[in-house]
């Protein structure tokens, strides 16, 4: 069982890597449209972008919680150290991060929307992007 999740873990990434990189191209291309043009450019596609992301990085967050479960409670904690502790830490931030920028989408006025949206969801994709490259380098 704990195999065939970790495969799951591990291929779901490039879903995640896939959605996050099209949202946030979107949000940017968008964000400079704006500056150029003064004009609101928050659509419902931006909207459905960041939603789809979201689901993607949650089904990759539940995932990696059980992992971590399963291997703390399988006492595999010694074999990963440091590890154990920063690779988790930084996806659940930079998830809270993307959470932040789906929240900013709802509450924040029409004029700011957008520009607020790609810096939380630009700084949650940063730390996402780290926390895979941080993995990928320690394994």
């Amino acid at each position: 069982m704990m195999t065939g999740l970790f495969h799951a873990h591990s291929h779901w990434r490039y879903i995640v890597i896939v959605t996050i990189l099209i949202t946030l191209i979107r949000l940017l291309m968008s964000t400079v449209k704006r500056i150029n043009s003064n004009e609101n450019l928050w659509t419902k596609s931006h909207k459905t972008l960041c939603l789809l992301s979201i689901i993607a990085v949650d089904i990759q967050l539940l995932t990696g919680v059980i992992l971590w479960l399963l291997r703390v409670a399988n006492g595999g904690i010694a074999s990963l150290g440091r590890r154990l502790w920063e690779h988790p830490f930084i996806m659940i931030l930079g998830v809270v991060f993307l959470h932040i920028a789906f929240k900013q989408a709802k509450k924040a006025p029409e004029d700011k929307k957008l520009t607020l949206v790609t810096i939380w969801y630009a700084s949650g994709a940063f730390l996402l992007f780290a926390g895979i490259l941080h993995i990928l380098r320690m394994s």
